[in-house]
């Protein structure tokens, strides 16, 4: 949780929205909500915050979220943005500090749409269900938990599939991609990845396998150096030439993951990245990958 500063005045307001939740601005014109009780009462445009009531203050105009505070907070329950800062707190402590208060105001609406569909016992479709379980299983596992919170809190039973939809907004989060659209391609292209898999081994993979988890982690890491413009670590060229002669399925599965990222997104990516997703590939295909393959395996290969 982010606390206001303490120096008066230094934030005015933009728009009370009601008597908790107020849009403010700082002196460079940065948006800010803050939610405390009685904050927004009689208050108007150009007034001073009263520090003195704020619990909780967060960046409102955040690049990452994608959304127009103004344009649709006054539509949301104040209780609903309360809940969806509850929960992101838990969740940063959970899943890791880059789910943060930047993803407050997103899951907020999310959990407002979907605690009044529930309400109004609306039915909704959550495609690529199997793809979301199993990919990130994690963070299903802790929006699991989130629906037992808000049932137990709020009195309302959201449908299990919800746990898929909030999970995203997690994933979202950690993988920096910015837009929840972007993140599905992501999920999409994990899935089309585990395919390839599975036509090399004529058989599904088995999604509860650890050398699947560590494949699709090592996906996972690869797009958020991609998205950050990072490189991995570099790796010996004698571990390519062993791969080549012992597993040259493992190889084959990575060129074609190199080709999925190129259809895509649009992404090149190095030969030593090669090298790492094979290695990964040669562990789930379990094909007589070399021993400096399982060495690196075990050794924790990003």
């Amino acid at each position: 949780m982010t606390q206001a500063p303490g120096a008066g005045g230094a934030y005015r307001v933009r728009k009370a929205i009601n008597n908790s939740v107020v849009l403010a601005h700082d002196a460079h014109g940065r948006d800010y909500v803050f939610l405390g009780r009685g904050i927004g009462f009689g208050r108007r445009p150009g007034d001073a915050v009263d520090l003195d009531h704020v619990d909780r203050r967060f960046a409102a105009s955040d690049p990452h979220t994608g959304i127009q505070v103004g344009a649709y907070l006054s539509s949301i329950p104040p209780e609903d943005i309360a809940l969806a800062a509850r929960v992101v707190e838990q969740a940063g402590a959970v899943l890791g500090p880059a789910i943060g208060e930047r993803e407050i105001l997103p899951l907020a609406d999310h959990l407002s749409v979907a605690i009044h569909h529930a309400q109004e016992g609306t039915a909704l479709s959550y495609p690529l269900r199997w793809e979301i379980e199993s990919i990130y299983p994690r963070e299903v596992q802790f929006a699991r938990t989130v629906l037992e919170y808000i049932d137990r809190e709020r009195g309302v039973t959201l449908p299990d599939g919800e746990a898929l939809s909030i999970g995203l907004h997690f994933v979202n989060a950690q993988l920096g991609s910015g837009e929840m659209a972007r993140t599905m391609e992501i999920t999409r292209l994990i899935t089309d990845s585990l395919g390839l898999l599975s036509s090399r081994l004529e058989t599904p993979v088995d999604p509860d396998s650890v050398e699947v988890a560590r494949f699709v982690t090592h996906l996972r890491f690869l797009i958020v150096r991609k998205l950050e413009d990072e490189q991995v670590a570099p790796i010996d060229p004698s571990v390519r030439l062993a791969l080549e002669q012992a597993n040259r399925e493992a190889i084959a599965v990575a060129d074609d993951v190199v080709g999925l990222l190129a259809d895509h997104f649009g992404w090149t990516v190095t030969e030593d990245e090669v090298v790492y997703i094979a290695l990964h590939a040669a562990s789930v295909l379990h094909a007589g990958a070399p021993a400096s393959a399982h060495r690196s395996l075990q050794e924790g290969t990003p």
